[in-house]
């Protein structure tokens, strides 16, 4: 598509010398229109000899002198001065399309439904667009288009892959028993079912390192859980005895962070909150300082 735009302008432009250079041809053969005009009247007159032997000359000497290559050096500097603005252009359409660009996009459209909602009940999806629909959760990259405008079959890359890690630094906790500062999800397997890919299993492993200033320790918390593709979240059942699990929230443009909360089963209130964020290969150990700047205040 960015293609065809460059193009086109590049042709509507060309046009645009060409035809000037055709309006200073024709402007060339009228001033010769007139010339011949005035001399046919000579020959009229009986002139005839002074005619094809003097002004006939002359006229083919201003042939002779006309600018062409003058022209055609022009319209070369022309050409070339338009191939740096396509260019240009091109370098502006590119840099429009990034997928930095497009992903801060998707982030912003993502925070402003949320902020006003989209319009649908519960576990369902609005399609968007200049036409509003909405789905069923469970409809959701299923392969199959349900959306009129198949917005529900995009963006449909699994953010937690086996073998990610997402770090994340305490909000507030009002409920776990060890109180961690810090907590670690290690994605160990993802599997999704041919026949039913709104839904993705895994399995994993939450690390939690806890000091009350009494008693230090680190514990590693088998679980399972799923993702849920059209609620955009991580879901992962509780591991212990006391009954909390993790709900971590993507926001459907962002695949590299996610916040979590930490809810009690039976009731599904949250109770705590952490900021996650993935850590890749390149991270320091310590990512306080980025993961604290998503967390923002922390609640009271």
């Amino acid at each position: 598509m960015k293609g065809l735009v460059v193009l086109w302008i590049a042709a509507v432009l060309v046009t645009a010398i060409l035809a000037e250079h055709h309006n200073g041809d024709k402007k060339h053969h009228s001033g010769d229109k007139k010339h011949h005009n005035g001399d046919e009247k000579k020959h009229h007159n009986g002139d005839e000899k002074k005619h094809h032997n003097g002004d006939d000359k002359k006229h083919h000497e201003k042939d002779d002198q006309h600018p062409h290559e003058d022209d055609f050096s022009s319209l070369e500097k022309r050409l070339n001065q338009l191939t740096a603005k396509v260019s240009n252009l091109e370098d502006e359409i590119d840099d429009r399309l990034s997928d930095k660009r497009l992903q801060k996009a998707r982030m912003l459209e993502a925070h402003v439904i949320g902020l006003e909602g989209t319009g649908c009940e519960k576990k369902h999806l609005q399609c968007g667009g200049d036409d509003p629909q909405c789905i069923g959760d469970i409809l959701v990259c299923d392969g199959i288009k349900d959306c009129r405008n198949g917005a529900d079959e995009e963006h449909c890359e699994l953010p937690t892959q086996a073998g990610d890690i997402f770090v994340g630094l305490v909000v507030y906790d009002h409920c776990s028993q060890r109180k961690p500062e810090h907590m670690t999800i290690h994605i160990n397997t993802v599997q999704t079912a041919t026949f039913f890919t709104a839904f993705a299993k895994i399995s994993a492993n939450v690390e939690l390192e806890h000091d009350d200033g009494h008693m230090s320790g680190a514990v590693s918390l088998p679980t399972t859980g799923y993702f849920d593709f059209g609620a955009d979240r991580l879901v992962l059942l509780p591991p212990e005895s006391d009954r909390l699990g993790l709900v971590c929230q993507f926001d459907g443009a962002d695949p590299d962070r996610c916040v979590g909360h930490i809810v009690h089963e039976a009731s599904l209130e949250e109770c705590a909150e952490f900021i996650f964020v993935r850590k890749h290969e390149d991270d320091d150990d310590d990512d306080d300082d980025k993961i604290i700047w998503f967390a923002g205040p922390k609640a009271q």
